[in-house]
């Protein structure tokens, strides 16, 4: 007898033995954990502008550091040349930039590491490919307390700030990410089971505005239930949207304007982000969504499961290798294909 697939599991069965499933992620009812078990999310980027060099010794930081005494040798300086990789991730009250092509040449190893202490832990981050290069990351960083920040993470200038005292939103920020296509609109999602779409040359507007605004897209019942409604306000947020039970844990867009939003209760539900339609949806077998990505292609849409090879928890992130997926036969995707992707 087949198993009843619209059952969620609370173990799994592998040759090496059986893996009881965390009870955090369980989305057998619609109750779910008061506090679930966190999931940060990183950014990466390779931006343009740049082979480094040695800075001059007058020139003077403006970086906040912890665990240090005296300000050290600022980051070295784009001038010309190769593009450089930066990874940016939260750790505990911190937020780490770490500046990977110095980090594999060897090169100022003092320059390779930067963190700034923050009052709220900081949650996610995202650098805008678009408008960053090797002497400037424009990055949004998201909080725990539901503030979102638009940073520069070289020097950790602070440039903007929505969601200010989580006056639109007050849960964590679960993830932001910004929208394909645009330099000034990105999303954020929150442990409430809200998104917001905000635009970052737009002001904040007050919680009433969200009150007040008129569902302008609703699905009907059940699990695929969701509104979408638009404050008649000009200020942030430009859209809100709320979808699913419990948190919205990360989103995902592709390059053609789908928009997966991963959720708390067991269902990845794919958008159409400007129509603002739901496409289809899927449940989970193991617990709650945490991630997805997109191939470079959009052919291709990958979420974890519980376990994996390499793995002994859960999985927190995955990222297709644009280097390494080329679909055979000059853009035919068959068997010839080639995919590969990173899960951590």
């Amino acid at each position: 007898m087949s198993a009843d697939r619209s059952t969620p599991k609370t173990a799994l069965n592998l040759p090496e033995g059986t893996y009881q499933l965390s009870g955090a992620y369980s989305c057998q009812s619609n109750t779910h954990s008061s506090s679930p078990q966190r999931v940060f999310k990183a950014s990466y980027a390779k931006v343009n502008a740049v082979r480094l060099t040695s800075p001059s010794p007058k020139t003077k930081s403006k970086l906040s550091f912890t665990k240090r005494s005296t300000p050290p040798t600022p980051l070295p300086q784009a001038v010309s040349g190769e593009g450089v990789e930066f990874l940016i991730y939260p750790n505990g009250d911190c937020l780490c930039v770490v500046n990977l092509t110095a980090l594999m040449a060897r090169e100022w190893p003092s320059n390779t590491h930067r963190e700034k202490r923050y009052p709220s832990d900081p949650t996610s981050a995202a650098i805008n490919v678009g408008v960053s290069s090797g002497d400037s990351l424009e990055t949004l960083v998201g909080f725990e307390n539901g503030e979102i920040h638009l940073i520069d993470a070289v020097t950790f200038a602070q440039t903007g700030k929505f969601n200010a005292a989580g006056a639109l939103c007050s849960s964590r920020v679960a993830d932001v990410q910004w929208l394909p296509g645009s330099a000034t609109q990105f999303a954020a999602t929150f442990g409430s089971g809200v998104m917001l779409i905000f635009d970052k040359d737009k002001d904040d507007g007050s919680a009433k505005s969200l009150q007040q605004a008129t569902p302008l897209d609703a699905s009907l019942n059940g699990d695929n239930s969701f509104t979408v409604t638009h404050p008649k306000s000009r200020n942030n947020p430009v859209s809100r949207w709320v979808v699913g039970r419990g948190p919205i844990n990360s989103v995902a867009f592709s390059s053609d304007g789908k928009m997966t939003l991963c959720c708390h209760d067991g269902f990845a539900r794919v958008f159409d982000l400007q129509g603002e339609r739901l496409l289809f949806s899927f449940r989970s077998q193991y617990g709650a969504m945490l991630c997805a990505a997109w191939s470079p292609d959009n052919q291709y849409l990958v979420t974890p499961v519980a376990l994996c090879l390499g793995h002994n928890s859960w999985l927190s992130s995955v990222a297709f290798d644009p280097l390494m997926c080329e679909a055979n036969g000059g853009g035919n995707v068959d068997e010839g294909s080639n995919y590969r992707f990173h899960s951590v």
